[in-house]
C-alpha cells in the first residue's frame, strides 16, 4: 500500500505535548514557534500539569506575533501519553503531523528540511524521522545519535537511503525509532484509529502502520535536541529513586505487551482491507504472537508473585531466550523483592560520588 504524494505545500500540524516540564518548556515552545515552514498549525497541549507549565504556555502564546496558526489547549485531567496524543490529533488539521515533546526542542527549519528530504529521497514513505542531538538536563551537547549505526543490517537502497517496510521489519532490517523526531502522514493515525489505553510509546504503533502504508525512512540530518534527564519515563535505572525506577520499569514492560497487542490487531485491520498479502500476514501474526508471549513472560518474571517468578524462568528459556544474557532479569526473577531492592540501593550508593 502506498500513500502517494501530498499537495505541493501541505498544511503541517506541529504538536507539542507537555506535562510538568516548566524547567524546559520555554525552549520547546520557542522551537515550535520559530519554525520557518508555512503553512503551519502549532498545537500546544498540556496534560493537566501541576506546576507552571501551562502558565508559561499561556504567556508565550499571548506574546506571539507571527504567521502560524496557534492552538493552545489543556486536558481537564491527566490522560497519560497515549490518550493525550489521541486528543491532540483530534484537533490537528494537517496533512502531515510533526511530533514534539515539552522537554526537547527543534531546530528552526526542522519542518522545512524534513519535508524537503522526504520529497526528494522517500516520497512514498508514510513516516519519516530524523537523527537526534542528545543533550543533558541543562541543554549541554552530549553526542549525535545516528540511528544508521545501530543496525548494520538496516535496509537501504542504492542511494544509501535507509528505509524499510513490514517485510524488512520481520527480517530484522529495520532500525530503532524515536517519537521525539517523528513526522507522519495523517493517514497513519486514521488508518486504524486511536492508541489503546495505556500505550505510552506511540512510535511503536505508528511505525508499524507506516511500514504497511508505504514504509518508514530515516532522514540522516539531526533536527531535534533530545534532552536526557531523570524524569523521563524511559529512565528506568538512573533516577536515583529505586522505587520510582521500579514503577517506571513496570509501566514500560506492561506497555510493551500492550503495544505488541495493538500491533497485531492493526495487522488484522489491514489484512481485512486487502492491504497485506496472505503469506506476509501469516508471517506477521506468527512474529507478533511470539513477541507477545515473550513480553508476558518477562513481565511475570519481574512483577509476578515471588517465588512464582522463578517458574517463569522455564517459560523464558522455552522461548529460546538465553537467561544468562540479562543478569538484571535473572536476579529480579530469582530474588524476593526486598533482596532485589536492597541490592539496587547498595549499587546506587556505591556509585554516588563522595565529597571530600
Amino acid at each position: 500500500m502506498k500513500t502517494g504524494s501530498w499537495s505541493e505545500k501541505p498544511l503541517v500540524s506541529f504538536y507539542l505535548i507537555t506535562y510538568n516540564q516548566e524547567e524546559y518548556i520555554r525552549e520547546a515552545v520557542q522551537g515550535a514557534l520559530n519554525q520557518t515552514y508555512q503553512p503551519l498549525q502549532v498545537v500546544l497541549s498540556d496534560d493537566c500539569s501541576t506546576d507552571r507549565t501551562f502558565a508559561i504556555l499561556e504567556e508565550m502564546v499571548a506574546s506571539y506575533i507571527g504567521p502560524h496558526e496557534i492552538i493552545l489547549r489543556r486536558n481537564s485531567s491527566n490522560l497519560g501519553v497515549g490518550a493525550h496524543i489521541n486528543s491532540v490529533l483530534g484537533v490537528c488539521r494537517g496533512e502531515i503531523i510533526v511530533a514534539s515533546a515539552g522537554d526537547d526542542w527543534s531546530v528552526p527549519d526542522r519542518v522545512q528540511r524534513l519535508l524537503d528530504w522526504w520529497t526528494t529521497n522517500a516520497p512514498c514513505a508514510a513516516l519519516v524521522y530524523s537523527n537526534l542531538l542528545e543533550v543533558d538536563r541543562c541543554g549541554n551537547p552530549l553526542y549525535t545519535l545516528d540511528f544508521r549505526k545501530v543496525n548494520p543490517r538496516g535496509a537501504s537502497n542504492a542511494r544509501g537511503v535507509v528505509a524499510w517496510t513490514l517485510a524488512d521489519h520481520l527480517d530484522d532490517r529495520s532500525l530503532p525509532l524515536s517519537g521525539a523526531s517523528f513526522a507522519y502522514r495523517r493517514a497513519v493515525f486514521d488508518s486504524c484509529g486511536s492508541l489503546w489505553p495505556g500505550v505510552i510509546f506511540e512510535d511503536n504503533v505508528f511505525n508499524v502502520r507506516a511500514e504497511v502504508m508505504g514504509g518508514v525512512a530515516l532522514c540522516p540530518e539531526a533536527l531535534v535536541y533530545h534532552r536526557m534527564h531523570d524524569e523521563q519515563v524511559t529512565n528506568i535505572y538512573g533516577s536515583g529513586n529505586i522505587g520510582k525506577n521500579l514503577d517506571r520499569r513496570r509501566q514500560v514492560k506492561w506497555n510493551e505487551g500492550q503495544t505488541l497487542r495493538q500491533n497485531r490487531a492493526d495487522m488484522g485491520i489491514f489484512f481485512s482491507r486487502g492491504l497485506i498479502a496472505p503469506d506476509l500476514y501469516r508471517r506477521a501474526q506468527s512474529w507478533w504472537d511470539k513477541r507477545i508471549k515473550r513480553a508476558e513472560v518477562e513481565y511475570a518474571l519481574e512483577f509476578g508473585l515471588w517465588p512464582g517468578r522463578v517458574l517463569s524462568l522455564l517459560k523464558y528459556r522455552y522461548l529460546s531466550r538465553p537467561i544468562t544474557s540479562n543478569w538484571r532479569l535473572l536476579f529480579r526473577s530469582s530474588a524476593p523483592d526486598w533482596v532485589y531492592t536492597f541490592a539496587l540501593r547498595a549499587v546506587a550508593v556505591a556509585r554516588t560520588p563522595r565529597s571530600r
